[in-house]
């Protein structure tokens, strides 16, 4: 397509390899459909992903690629490994917010204060909701 087009010239371009005709950049982007068939398939993602050992990755949206793995026993900021995620992205993926840890684990129960949980059970139905 012409995006991928556009991307390997100016890919090209800033490596220093100059500026390449029409047939060049055609047989280039025929090789790279080529080799897309005969490689393994990875499944993409977008914001959300299930990642190893039963952990969830949550995409930031960021330039640099970090990413939060929210696991059992917590989240970390992390750049995932391509093998356990990928990420798709569009022109509408926006950059959410750096989460923040609460150093004395009191932000949910700041939270619970605020809502009107009429019983403990709807109370830990919103919990997993979040």
């Amino acid at each position: 397509t012409g995006s991928h087009r556009q991307e390997l010239m100016v890919g090209l371009f800033r490596d220093g390899r100059g500026v390449f005709n029409g047939s060049a950049l055609k047989e280039a982007l025929d090789l790279i459909e080529a080799l897309a068939l005969y490689e393994a398939t990875q499944p993409v993602n977008i914001r959300v992903a299930p990642g190893f050992d039963g952990a969830t990755w949550l995409d930031l949206g960021r330039d640099d690629g970090q990413s939060v793995r929210i696991h059992p026993t917590g989240w970390d900021v992390l750049i995932p490994d391509p093998q356990e995620v990928c990420w798709r992205r569009t022109q509408l993926t926006g950059e959410l917010p750096w989460p923040v840890k609460d150093p004395d684990g009191k932000g949910i129960d700041l939270l619970l204060r605020l809502c009107n949980f009429s019983n403990a059970e709807t109370e830990c139905l919103s919990i997993a909701w979040l």
